[in-house]
């Protein structure tokens, strides 16, 4: 019974560090208040492996805006990252940032026109908020 005891003692610590501790992170999630579209937004953001490595000088990336974000923003962001890294000769795209955009109001955010019938002249609740990509668009 000493022996085991003793030897559950030793094997404490390595046990303890065979535990995962690394995060593995995609990217960040955050929000900003809109005045013009009285809400606040959250959105995603992906950042290219080397954006914060300072031994490479300071690159402009381009930045793709993904829509329907809290859908797409895991599989876009894993794209963008393997066809932008080179891997098994997949540089086809060059690195980008990937801002992802979940809805609110998908039918207000976009729809160019306001309309309360649908293509057959019947009234649909969910329209009532449509035509809001004007503001949507300049946010």
């Amino acid at each position: 019974m000493q022996i085991r005891l003793l030897f559950l003692l030793l094997a404490l610590p390595f046990l303890i560090d065979a535990q995962p501790n690394d995060i593995i992170s995609i990217g960040r999630n955050d929000s900003l208040h809109s005045s013009l579209l009285k809400e606040t937004r959250h959105y995603f953001v992906h950042l290219p492996a080397n954006y914060n490595n300072k031994f490479f000088a300071q690159t402009k990336y381009p930045v793709l805006y993904l829509l329907d974000g809290e859908s797409h923003f895991n599989s876009v962001s894993g794209l963008v990252e393997i066809l932008g890294s080179g891997i098994n000769g997949t540089h086809v795209i060059p690195d980008m940032i990937v801002v992802a955009i979940p809805n609110t109001d998908r039918t207000r955010d976009l729809t160019p026109t306001h309309a309360d019938e649908d293509n057959n002249g019947k009234p649909q609740e969910y329209l009532k908020t449509s035509g809001g990509n004007n503001n949507f668009l300049h946010f």
